[in-house]
């Protein structure tokens, strides 16, 4: 499992890892209370909705931002400074990366079948 081991690295790894998906959810439970209340949307569904593709975007993001980092740093240690960010211009190949998932979370949830 060396996709894991790369991305639990430090001892805190997992539990900062953690914390960030659940500050993405509360981000989604927030956008999902501002979409009920200005459009009269069903908070149920608007919730389910607005989780997955606040989770889906961050997943796909932030582990595609650890491994970049990583595996720079362990390839060019002297020259990469941070485990953590893979520098700009590397994140701007992996933030549209994340594009082609987000239709697919919003396609795929309300046939009951969800991809995160």
């Amino acid at each position: 499992m060396p996709l894991l081991n790369t991305l639990l690295h430090s001892d805190h790894g997992g539990l900062s890892f953690l914390r960030r998906g659940l500050r993405v959810a509360l981000i989604g439970l927030a956008v999902a209370l501002v979409l009920t209340l200005v459009y009269q949307h069903t908070f149920w569904p608007t919730l389910t909705y607005s989780i997955c593709i606040a989770l889906g975007c961050w997943f796909f993001i932030d582990t595609g931002r650890l491994t970049t980092a990583r595996w720079l740093h362990r390839r060019y240690p002297d020259e990469v400074r941070s485990e953590e960010w893979p520098g700009w211009p590397l994140m701007m190949l992996i933030v549209p990366g994340v594009g082609p998932s987000t239709p697919a979370i919003a396609v795929t949830v309300p046939y009951g079948c969800v991809i995160v």
